[in-house]
């Protein structure tokens, strides 16, 4: 890896055993009744990019059937920096960011719930 590149380790997002606790000041809306969120699943773009270049990332959360959970607010982060953003479930359970990196280096990405 040159000095311009920032290599991105993707793990899956962090999967959900049993319910969560839903609490309005999560800023999350609760799933429709017996839907509960148990996996993400989380791709980049691509893992390298440029440094201060954005790299899209994907997260889809579905519950306990592998349904897709809609209106549902992730969060992405980075092991070392922490939380690097937000973004709400779609309808088809995807939440997508756009993340970039101010120097080079290995950067591990992770989504939760």
């Amino acid at each position: 890896m040159n000095g311009s590149t920032a290599a991105i380790v993707v793990i899956g997002g962090v999967a959900l055993i049993g319910g969560i606790a839903y609490a309005a000041s999560q800023n999350k809306t609760t799933p429709p009744p017996g839907q509960i969120p148990t996996a993400i699943a989380l791709s980049a773009a691509s893992t390298t990019e440029a440094v201060n270049t954005p790299d899209l990332f994907t997260a889809t959360l579905t519950d306990q059937n592998g349904n897709p959970i809609a209106n549902y607010t992730l969060t992405f982060s980075e092991i070392g920096i922490g939380s690097v953003g937000t973004a709400a479930t779609n309808a088809s359970g995807v939440a997508t960011l756009n993340i970039q990196f101010a120097s080079a280096g290995t950067y591990t990405v992770m989504a939760s719930a």
